[in-house]
């Protein structure tokens, strides 16, 4: 049977309804538009009609830090992050109703290496802007211009005592953005919590100079919304099941971490409490515990050991993955877990080097170059984008574990941070006015 060939078919395209529109809306804090510090929480809450555009959320703010007794261009301060934007959130959760249905903690230190894994040097220079990234040319661990090795951090010399002031956007993931479809809002009251990390752990100094008074202000959740009108409202909420629900998938992740202690040598089978329906991708950072913290991993087989998950009772991959035989697959086997296994390899992007691969305490890691030693693995039975309902494995009434294997001594203490990306579906029963989130 012939085909008419997409080039030559002039069939009309189908029309929106002429009631259909867009709005850009802003949210803001709930608890007010004043300065926010070190511990406490910003809750922006969404309006309660139309349909948000997923990838339209983006978050902005000012930050703030006073810098004291620093005694010379040497003492550097420097906001961590491959995206120094997303730096001060600490925790990230959402609600609808009053009801969690999503919470994800260390939300920075997942930021920062989705923004490494998807986004070359060139990508972040280019949005240096919003994202806070600067490269000051007085400072002695910046270069004169902006380079593929000082994309990873705000860098701002010291010298002086004063207030550092830093303008930042970037979008914000979450289980409402990664959405496959337009998320409707009249679910109820749908709210966006972000806690602000401590200061300690998001800015890096050098030398005499201290860091205080951290202040997150003008802080706002920028979103697109569509509106039908209530024809096609009632239209799009018809397609309920037997039930009366309409379900809507997404996506999102749950971070958690066991420390390990230096000089550890040797074999250790780390276990992760994660129960969860799809699993899509399991994804290993061992962040050190000083310097560049949660937005630096190392290697912790000391590049002479291997990886490897077990989920219920399955070992994943069926082969570990050495970092003694075959060390340049494991950036490879990482990248199917970030893009899925149905994309060649070559178009993906990603800021990681075989200059910043590191081992755990070698001394080697710095501010504007830092550790990218990612780890992990793609889950899905099949790696397709959105086409199929629940892709991923289960852990559920099972153990997730993490094989750590290394035939030399840690030379410093890490944090092994175990990032699981999952499966969530979204039911929402419109007569009802009830949702319910399955993971």
């Amino acid at each position: 049977m012939s085909v008419l060939p997409s080039e030559v078919d002039y069939t009309k395209p189908r029309e929106l309804p002429n009631s259909t529109r867009c709005m850009s809306l802003v949210s803001v804090p709930q608890q007010g538009s004043g300065a926010f510090s070190s511990g406490q929480q910003v809750t922006l809450p969404l309006v309660s009609y139309g349909f948000c555009c997923p990838d339209s959320l983006v978050i902005s703010a000012v930050i703030r830090y006073d810098v004291a007794n620093s005694a010379g261009a040497g003492d550097t301060t420097g906001i961590l992050g491959g995206c120094p934007a997303l730096a001060w959130i600490k925790d990230l959760t959402t609600t609808v109703n009053s009801s969690q249905v999503e919470y994800i903690s260390q939300y920075n230190a997942l930021s920062n290496m989705l923004v490494n894994a998807k986004m070359t040097p060139t990508d972040k220079l280019g949005l240096s802007k919003p994202f806070g990234l600067t490269f000051s040319t007085n400072d002695t661990l910046a270069t004169s211009a902006p380079g593929l090795s000082n994309a990873d951090a705000h860098i701002q010399a010291g010298g002086q005592n004063n207030t550092k002031t830093i303008r930042v956007s970037a979008p914000l993931g979450c289980i409402f953005s990664s959405a496959s479809k337009f998320l409707p809002l009249n679910m109820g009251d749908t709210r966006i919590t972000l806690t602000v990390e401590d200061i300690a752990n998001f800015i890096f100094t050098r030398g005499v100079a201290t860091v205080s008074n951290l202040q997150i202000s003008q802080i706002q959740l920028n979103y697109d919304i569509v509106q039908f009108d209530e024809m096609v409202e009632n239209m799009i909420m018809g397609q309920a099941d037997g039930a009366g629900d309409i379900y809507l998938k997404t996506q999102s992740y749950a971070v958690s971490s066991v420390p390990i202690a230096n000089a550890f040598q040797g074999q250790t089978e780390i276990p992760y409490a994660q129960s969860l329906t799809s699993i899509k991708s399991l994804f290993s950072l061992f962040t050190p515990l000083v310097g560049n913290r949660s937005f630096s991993s190392v290697d912790a087989t000391m590049q002479n050991g291997s990886l490897q998950y077990t989920v219920a009772g399955r070992s994943l991959p069926e082969t570990a993955i050495s970092t003694v035989e075959r060390p340049q697959y494991a950036t490879l086997e990482f990248l199917a877990g970030i893009y899925g296994t149905h994309d060649p390899v070559t178009s993906a992007r990603t800021s990681m080097s075989n200059f910043n691969w590191r081992n755990a305490g070698d001394g080697l890691d710095t501010a504007i170059n830092t550790s990218k030693a990612y780890f992990g693995i793609n889950c899905e039975k099949i790696s397709s984008a959105s086409t199929y309902f629940l892709s991923g494995i289960s852990s559920q009434n099972s153990n997730l574990t993490v094989r750590l294997t290394t035939n030399t001594a840690l030379g410093a203490g890490v944090n092994s941070v175990l990032i699981v990306c999952y499966d969530a579906v979204i039911k929402f029963n419109p007569t009802m006015k009830q949702v319910v989130v399955l993971k």
